[in-house]
């Protein structure tokens, strides 16, 4: 993909083949744009739900409204939303708001363009605000999605405003809310640098495919990736039909399996899907076919009135809310200080050793040796 391939796309699709949300990945692997240009992005529900929290949001910064004023919510997705759109007001309060600002990308990426959810300008700080409505956590630190959005907001002001200190924000109110990262200008022109030579990369005649468990999460050419399909062959020993037995397996075997499990794990489901979607369409693959999963069995609509008159109120179960929904009735605070939550120890679980987690201690050193 040269640069007229990119322009002609861009015209035709109304949409950036690196886009700053994707640039994790074709950072990363510059392969994976082209390899994913021909592939369909169907959407999913958590995207439809995220545009639509988004929508709310800036129609409450836009027009000075809290949530409760905005029809056609739900009292939850307004709950969270409002979080949001308090935490950008209270960032404002004596600096400049900008709202869903479109920004000019082009000086590190061709014909690149994105657009920030808030960006606030406080004396000579910078503030630019992402707000995520997934459940999935995303770090804030070193985000390479905000840092190429504080690139085109840096871009737009023009070098009027003497920017000394710019601060990134990711909202995520369904997560663990608001958290923060700083940087100044000369690391983000750094970084910035990178950027753009990541995105030349991606044109090359021949773009070099990078699997990564990072990259390969999100890539819609995964399923058939060639570069991916030989590392999950070396993860398995290069042999499907035999897997090695972990105990004849070197400490460095392993470890080497367990540093890839996750992209090993969401290649085959990412292969299954593909199967799965070229079967549901009409499609065939020889080995596979379409059968009707396991049901579980639920009410029917008139089940409530007939077990009503049946067996009255043991018809009904009743059980005490739960510690979200009484968060958002009683607000966070009043429920940390109130002292009627638990919080038991987690589960012991593996984690790399650059995990911030401390590490625990041997399971036998929790008992005495008894005699």
């Amino acid at each position: 993909m040269n640069r007229d391939d990119l322009i002609r796309i861009v015209q035709e699709t109304g949409h950036h083949p690196m886009g700053p949300s994707a640039a994790f990945r074709w950072m990363q692997c510059p392969g994976s744009v082209s390899m994913s240009l021909d592939i369909h992005d169907p959407g999913s529900d958590a995207a439809r739900e995220g545009t639509a929290a988004h929508t709310l949001g800036e129609i409450c910064l836009s027009e000075g409204v809290d949530c409760a004023a905005v029809e056609g919510y739900d009292d939850e997705m307004r709950g969270h939303v409002q979080t949001y759109v308090d935490y950008v007001r209270h960032l404002s309060r004596g600096g400049h708001l900008a709202i869903e600002q479109e920004l000019d990308l082009s000086r590190w990426i061709p014909e690149g363009m994105g657009t920030a959810d808030a960006l606030v300008l406080d004396g000579k700080t910078l503030h630019v605000v992402d707000f995520k409505y997934g459940l999935r956590r995303v770090e804030v630190e070193r985000n390479i999605q905000l840092q190429i959005y504080a690139l085109g907001a840096l871009e737009k002001l023009g070098g009027k405003y003497p920017v000394e200190k710019v601060v990134m924000h990711i909202h995520q109110p369904r997560v663990d809310g608001a958290s923060s990262w700083e940087t100044d200008v000369p690391g983000l022109l750094i970084f910035g640098a990178q950027v753009a030579e990541s995105a030349e990369r991606c044109m090359d005649d021949k773009p070099d495919l990078k699997p990564s468990e990072s990259a390969c999460r999100w890539c819609r050419a995964a399923a058939t990736c060639p570069a991916l399909y030989q590392r999950s062959l070396e993860l398995v020993g290069g042999d499907f039909e035999v897997l090695p037995d972990v105990e004849t397996l070197t400490d460095q075997q392993i470890r080497f399996v367990l540093d890839n499990k996750g992209l090993l794990t969401d290649w085959l489901k990412r292969v299954e899907d593909h199967v799965f979607a070229t079967l549901n369409e009409g499609g065939s693959f020889e080995g596979y076919k379409m059968v009707e999963g396991r049901s579980v069995r639920k009410w029917n609509d008139s089940a409530a009135d007939v077990l009503q008159e049946k067996l009255g109120d043991a018809a009904w179960e009743k059980k005490l809310i739960g510690i979200g929904v009484a968060e958002r009735l009683l607000g966070k605070k009043e429920i940390a200080e109130l002292g009627i939550t638990d919080k038991p120890e987690g589960k012991p679980t593996l984690a790399p050793e650059s995990d911030k987690r401390p590490a625990l201690g041997s399971v036998a050193d929790d008992f005495e040796t008894l005699n």
